[in-house]
C-alpha cells in the first residue's frame, strides 16, 4: 500500500496497514454515510472546515461528498483516481460538534489527494472529532490503497443499498440537523431536492415558508417513492407473493435498487491470465501526453498518472532531442504550440502509478525522434529509474510464444522500433505468396507526417525491446513471436474488407501483437470506432482516452469485462454467441439536467447495438415531457447477437425542437448483461457516475435456431 505522511505540517501518522477484507459494519455505515469536516487545500475564501456529508458506494467504486454549490454527479471521487492518503494528529475545530459526546476531544483527520478528470490534483482535509467515524474512514481507505484489484468485485459483491432519501437525509441532517432533530425550511428543501434531480411540485410539497420535520420528510419521501415506475414493479411483485409473505412493498423496492440487480453480470470464474500476451485484448492509450487536442493543449504528465491509475496497460511516448541532453515528450516537430515535458519525469510517474490499479504488465510504446546520443540517455533513464520493474532480458525459454501476463506481473515491457532485429527474414520464403506483401504502414512512419521516428540505433535502447520489436508488417512473421507491428486505423479498415489479408493478420495475431492507433487527421483528439480492430484478432488498440466519445466508451466496456485491469482474453478461446437479446426499458429514476440547461428534460432513451460487421443497429423509446425524476416507457427492443466483440449502448436524450440534448450514457458487452429486471447507472460526459441517476430494463436472452439469421 502506497501511503505517507506530512512532515511539513510536523504530523507523525502513518496509515495503518490494512487487513484484507472490510468488516460487514464499516461497509454499511460507509455506504450509509457519515459527516466529516472538509476543508480544500489551497483555497482561500473557507479558512474553517465545514461540515459534509461524505458516503462510499462500492457498486460503483466512488466516494461521494455534499457540496452547496455543486450538483451532487460533481461532487465524487473514483477510487483509481486517489493518489495519496496522509493522516494527522486529531483536530478540533470550534465548530465541531458530535454526538459522540466522548470522542469529541479525540477523533483525526487526514488529506485526502485525488486526481480531476482533466487529470490535476485536488487535496481535501478531511476530519471528525469522532474516534469511531475516523477509524471507519481509515480502514476503508486503507483498503482502498492496499487492494486496487478487488474494488470492482468488492463493490459488485455487495448487498448493501442505501438508496437516495438515506443519503438526502444525511445531507439534510448536516445542513439542518440540531441535536439530532430535523427542521427543515420548505424553500431549501427544494434546493436540496433539486440537487439529487427530483422535482417534486407543488402538489406535493407544502408552501415554501412553512418549515417540515422528520416525521413529514419521511412522508414525503414515501409518496415520491410511490411514483416511481420501480415501486410499480414491487407492487406487481407483492401479487405473485403468498398472503402469509411478510416482506412488503418498500423491501422489494429497496431490494430492486441492490447490487442483486445491477445489469453486469460476472464471467463464470475469473478470467485466466496465463495464456501468452498475443492471446489478450490490451487497454492501451495513444497520445498519453495530451491534455486534449493536437494543437493546442499541452503535454502532461498527468495524463500517464491517469491512464494507468485507471486500468490502461500500454501508453505512448513521442521522444525528441530536448536542452542539455535530456530527452523531452511532446506532440511533434509540426505542432510548436504544445508544451514539452521530461523523459525523465515521465518515467518516475510511471513507475509510481504502474501498477495501482493493476498488476499486469505495462508496455512502453517509444516513438523516438532522438539523436543517438540522447537516445542512451533514454535508455540510461529507464533502466535507472525503473529498475527491476524494467524486463531487460527473456524470462521463460520458449520463445516461439510470448510470456503471459501472469509470469510479467508487476513488470514494464519496452515497446521501440529495432532495425534488423535477430531472426528477421528479409528473403522470401515458401510460405510467401501473393497477397503476403502488403504496403502497410507502421506507425514508425508517425501520425505527424511532419518527420517520421527513427529508427532505435542506440545499442543501449535496443536492448531493452525484448518482447516489443517493432517492425513493419511482415503477414509471413507470424512465428516470430516477440515483433510488434503498428498499424493506422485506415489501413485496418482496408484490410478487415479484403477477405484475405483479413484471414492473415487474425492469424498473425495469435502468436504476435498489432498495435492500431488513430489517423493523423484527428487532430481533436477523436477517436475511431476499435470493433473492427478487435475483431481481427489487434491486440493493443491505442485510443486518445481523455475523449470521452463512443470509441472510449467502447473502450470502457470493454476492459470492464476483467474488472478494469487492462487485459481481456480474446474471443479465440470462447465459444461465439448465438443467441436474441430482448431490451425492455422500463423506466428512469432521477435524471440528471442536459449540460448548460435548469430545464426539466423531456427523456427518451436510445438503444444502440454494435458489432463489427453490421456496425451500429439503433432504436429508441418514445420521449416523456416534463419528467425526470420518473419516466416511464415500458418498450421493447430485439438484436441478434451472432458475433463476438458485440456491445450496447444506451443513450439518454432530452428532446428539445432544435438540437437533441445529451444526459448520459452506459456501455456493456453484450455477454455480460444479465438477465431479469436489471439496473444501471448512467455517466455523464467526462465518463463518471452521475449520482442516483438509474435507468432500470428487462433482459431477455433466446436461443436462436439454427435456420435464424447470422447478422444483427
Amino acid at each position: 500500500m502506497t501511503t505517507s505522511t506530512d512532515s511539513s505540517n510536523g504530523t507523525d501518522g502513518v496509515v495503518s496497514s490494512n487487513s484484507s477484507t472490510l468488516p460487514p459494519e464499516v461497509i454499511t455505515a460507509l455506504e450509509r454515510g457519515t459527516i466529516l469536516y472538509k476543508k480544500t487545500i489551497g483555497k482561500l475564501k473557507r479558512k474553517s472546515p465545514s461540515p459534509r456529508p461524505f458516503l462510499i458506494d462500492f457498486q460503483r467504486r466512488y466516494i461521494y461528498y455534499d457540496s452547496d454549490t455543486k450538483t451532487a454527479d460533481k461532487t465524487c471521487i473514483p477510487f483509481q483516481s486517489i493518489v495519496d492518503v496522509v493522516e494527522h494528529k486529531p483536530e478540533v475545530t470550534s465548530s465541531s460538534s458530535s454526538s459522540d459526546n466522548d470522542d469529541s476531544a479525540a477523533g483525526g483527520g487526514f488529506n485526502l489527494s485525488y486526481l480531476l478528470p482533466n487529470g490535476s490534483l485536488r487535496k481535501f482535509y478531511l476530519s471528525s472529532p469522532s474516534v469511531k467515524v475516523i477509524g471507519m474512514w481509515r480502514q476503508a481507505l486503507n483498503w482502498i490503497q492496499g487492494h486496487p484489484h478487488e474494488q470492482a468485485s468488492a463493490g459488485r459483491g455487495s448487498d448493501h443499498h442505501f438508496p437516495w432519501d438515506v443519503k438526502l437525509l444525511n445531507a439534510c441532517l448536516a445542513q439542518f440537523g440540531t441535536h439530532g432533530d430535523l427542521i427543515i425550511p420548505v424553500a431549501k428543501l427544494n434546493r436540496q431536492f433539486q440537487r439529487f434531480n427530483i422535482y417534486p411540485g407543488p402538489d406535493i410539497l407544502p408552501p415554501s415558508g412553512q418549515t417540515i420535520d422528520r416525521k413529514q420528510f419521511s412522508k414525503l419521501v414515501r409518496t415520491l417513492e410511490k411514483k416511481s415506475g420501480v415501486w410499480a414493479l414491487a407492487e406487481r411483485e407483492m401479487l405473485k407473493r403468498d398472503s402469509s409473505d411478510t416482506v412488503d412493498t418498500k423491501t422489494i423496492f429497496d431490494r430492486f435498487h441492490s447490487a442483486q440487480y445491477y445489469i453486469f453480470q460476472e464471467a463464470q470464474g475469473a478470467i485466466s491470465m496465463d495464456f501468452p500476451l498475443s492471446a489478450y485484448y490490451i487497454c492501451s492509450s495513444h497520445n498519453t501526453y495530451l491534455k486534449g487536442n493536437q494543437l493546442a493543449d499541452g503535454a502532461s504528465i498527468d495524463g500517464y498518472r491517469q491512464a494507468l491509475r485507471s486500468g490502461c496497460r500500454c501508453v505512448e511516448l513521442d521522444c525528441w532531442d530536448g536542452p542539455d541532453g535530456q530527452p523531452v515528450i511532446y506532440h511533434g516537430a509540426g505542432v510548436r504550440f504544445t508544451s514539452k515535458v521530461l523523459f525523465k519525469g515521465v518515467i518516475e510517474e510511471i513507475k509510481q502509478s504502474a501498477f495501482v490499479r493493476s498488476p499486469y504488465p505495462v508496455i512502453l510504446s517509444l516513438e523516438v525522434h532522438c539523436s543517438v546520443k540522447q537516445q542512451d540517455a533514454m535508455a540510461g533513464i529507464l533502466t535507472s529509474v525503473l529498475g527491476s520493474l524494467l524486463v531487460t532480458k527473456r524470462l521463460t525459454q520458449d520463445e516461439s510464444v510470448l510470456p503471459s501476463p501472469e509470469v510479467l506481473r508487476n513488470r514494464i515491457l519496452v515497446k521501440a522500433k529495432v532495425t534488423n532485429p535477430p531472426g528477421v527474414r528479409t528473403g522470401a520464403g515458401p510460405e510467401h505468396n501473393e497477397h503476403v506483401h502488403v504496403a502497410i504502414p507502421s506507425e514508425e512512419e508517425s501520425d505527424d507526417a511532419s518527420e517520421p521516428p527513427v529508427a532505435t540505433t542506440s545499442h543501449a535502447l535496443q536492448s531493452l525491446a525484448v518482447y516489443c520489436v517493432g517492425q513493419k508488417l511482415n503477414l509471413a512473421e507470424a512465428d516470430i513471436a516477440h515483433h510488434i507491428s503498428s498499424l493506422p486505423e485506415t489501413k485496418v479498415e482496408s484490410i478487415s474488407k479484403n477477405p484475405v489479408l483479413a484471414a492473415s493478420l487474425s492469424a498473425l495475431n495469435q502468436t504476435r501483437l498489432t498495435r492500431v492507433y488513430p489517423k493523423n487527421l484527428r487532430v481533436t483528439s477523436s477517436n475511431f470506432n476499435p470493433l473492427i480492430a478487435w475483431s481481427l484478432g489487434c491486440q493493443v488498440v491505442a485510443l486518445n482516452l481523455q475523449t470521452k466519445d463512443l470509441g472510449y466508451q467502447l473502450n470502457a466496456a470493454m476492459f470492464e469485462q476483467n474488472n478494469g485491469l487492462g487485459f481481456v482474453l480474446k474471443p479465440d478461446f470462447r465459444h461465439a454467441p448465438s443467441y436474441a437479446l430482448e431490451i425492455q426499458v422500463i423506466c428512469a429514476e432521477r435524471l440528471p439536467h442536459s449540460r448548460g440547461s435548469s430545464d426539466i428534460i423531456d427523456p427518451f432513451v436510445a438503444v444502440e447495438f454494435y458489432t463489427p460487421t453490421a456496425g451500429v443497429v439503433r432504436q429508441k423509446t418514445r420521449a416523456v415531457t416534463d419528467n425526470s425524476f420518473s419516466p416511464v416507457w415500458n418498450e421493447t427492443f430485439e438484436f441478434v447477437v451472432s458475433e463476438n466483440c458485440a456491445f450496447v449502448r444506451f443513450v439518454v436524450w432530452d428532446k428539445d425542437t432544435g438540437r437533441d440534448d445529451m444526459v448520459g450514457w452506459f456501455t456493456c458487452a453484450a455477454d455480460c448483461i444479465g438477465t431479469g429486471l436489471r439496473w444501471f447507472a448512467l455517466r455523464d460526459m467526462n465518463g463518471h457516475f452521475y449520482h442516483d441517476a438509474q435507468i432500470f430494463v428487462d433482459v431477455q436472452k433466446h436461443a436462436l435456431p439454427s435456420s435464424s439469421p447470422v447478422s444483427a
